[in-house]
């Protein structure tokens, strides 16, 4: 029994078993016990099996869902408060369902879900007979068995009303169905020895157990074998020495095939896992939380002119005399250089006459200044023998 709340808003007991429209002994018992765990439930391994084959195919057509586990989406819909898994599956439930090139966001996704399941109640297509968030009830307030069942049908319409995924089935599945590299086929595993059939999808560590009905008419039951990594490869060392044929091949597939491919998978996560914690490690640190200091306008721009060096702070007079004695100092070191190179040759250089020059100038000043304080104005004045000057400090 389920509380409904009428136009009027007021709530009416609805015995929801007269309603049915396809009759499910399994989805039955979940309605007169709503607080009943979803946990193994063979809807969550549908919903995740359509996500893993067709919601990860590269078509621009079909709207992506978000990376996800069973374990993940059980959780999330016995949770009662918002999950951001919940509002980006329904999102893109609802929006492929409705072909719309725009997918729903979460602020109009409430609207769209409320008339698609007008839509398919009046045309017997769901099986609850009343819509679940008519009035103000909001779909995460919901029991999980009735959000799981809204999810169910949403993949169902998908796949008869998605112009894309009906494509998609037409193109790989239609006169080509035992073909082996259909992406969107979806095999066992293997079989034990039981007929118990096994089924493993996309990169879960789950693996599920199938058991046929007893009798024709009842649905077979679901169970989970193995939920972690560790477990699988117990189960897998179980069955490793068994002597029937059937089971042999279902340890060979999960050895070869399953196991591996789940334990790349597990790598490249943990790999992109640690690139995001390396980054929000770096963007924590100090420094990157500090605004970066811009240049300011009025700063004057660099000029790489060497003529420009000596233009700041220095006037035109320094700088004529500070090349003045650069050129000096350079005209110094080179005639230094030459004056070395030529006193090793026996030639005559200007050079050297020059000094020379320089020596007998310097002679004739200090003979002028002794002969002045000889009395002697001009030597030149005198007869005609020469005059020896002799320094007093020198003696005869």
């Amino acid at each position: 029994m389920l509380n409904d709340q009428d136009n009027t808003g007021k709530d009416t007991d609805v015995d929801t078993s007269r309603h049915v429209d396809k009759v499910d002994d399994q989805v039955d018992n979940q309605v007169d016990n709503p607080s009943t765990s979803i946990v193994g439930y063979w809807d969550i391994a549908f919903i995740h099996a359509f996500a893993c084959k067709f919601l990860v195919l590269d078509d621009p057509a079909l709207h992506p869902c978000p990376d996800f586990q069973p374990e993940d989406l059980e959780q999330a819909l016995m949770s009662r408060t918002k999950n951001d898994l919940i509002d980006q599956l329904i999102c893109c439930f609802t929006s492929n369902a409705l072909n719309r090139k725009k997918i729903y966001d979460t602020a109009t996704i409430r609207r769209g879900l409320f008339e698609l399941l007008q839509a398919k109640i009046k045309a017997s297509d769901f099986l609850l007979h009343f819509n679940p968030i008519s009035g103000s009830t909001d779909f995460d307030t919901l029991e999980p068995i009735i959000k799981l069942e809204i999810l169910r049908s949403l993949v169902e319409w998908q796949l008869e009303d998605c112009v894309a995924i009906r494509g998609l089935m037409e193109k790989h599945c239609r006169g080509n169905r035992y073909q082996e590299s259909n992406p969107i086929d979806v095999l066992p595993v293997g079989i034990d020895s039981k007929k118990r059939v096994y089924w493993q999808f996309g990169d879960s560590t789950r693996l599920w157990r199938e058991k046929q009905g007893a009798k024709t008419e009842e649905r077979s039951q679901w169970e989970i074998v193995t939920n972690t990594l560790e477990e699988l490869r117990t189960f897998t060392e179980e069955i490793a020495e068994t002597k029937s044929r059937i089971e042999k091949q279902l340890y060979l597939n999960l050895a070869n095939r399953v196991i591996p491919d789940i334990e790349e998978s597990i790598a490249a996560r943990e790999k992109v896992e640690r690139k995001k914690q390396s980054k929000e490690r770096l963007l924590a640190l100090p420094f990157m939380n500090d605004p970066m200091t811009l240049r300011s306008r009025n700063r004057k721009p660099v000029s790489y002119r060497y003529d420009n060096v000596y233009d700041d702070g220095v006037e035109d007079d320094e700088y004529e005399e500070l090349e003045d004695e650069a050129t000096s100092a350079k005209t110094g070191i080179r005639s230094s250089r030459r004056i070395a190179q030529r006193d090793t040759s026996p030639q005559r250089t200007r050079s050297s006459s020059r000094l020379r020059s320089d020596n007998n100038e310097s002679l004739e000043e200090s003979a002028s200044e002794h002969n002045s304080l000889l009395g002697v104005d001009d030597p030149m004045q005198t007869d005609s023998s020469p005059i020896v000057i002799i320094p007093s400090s020198i003696e005869l």
